[in-house]
């Protein structure tokens, strides 16, 4: 009995991966890294400085979070107390 089959073709591309710390040394035209908000101040300036141009850079989360948390400095409120913010004009 012969039946009716169909097969569907869609294109692949290759692909590799590997560690921030690998990629030292290297440039690349395209660059997707994995933004967590963990990784220190160096370790993001590694990964994002790999990259030849900011059109080849991707960034994603696991979280879909579209914000960046590095660069920016908390201030505990207590010490905004202290501050004579007259000695900084």
């Amino acid at each position: 009995m012969a039946g009716k089959a169909n097969r569907n073709h869609f294109p692949l591309v290759s692909g590799c991966a590997m560690t921030i710390h690998k990629s030292q040394s290297g440039t690349f035209n395209d660059v997707v890294y994995e933004y967590q908000r963990t990784h220190s101040q160096p370790l993001l300036y590694v990964a994002l400085s790999r990259v030849t141009s900011i059109e080849g850079l991707y960034m994603v989360s696991k979280d879909n979070d579209k914000k960046c948390y590095h660069g920016r400095k908390m201030i505990h409120p207590s010490y905004l107390y202290k501050m004579n913010f007259a000695d900084y004009r």
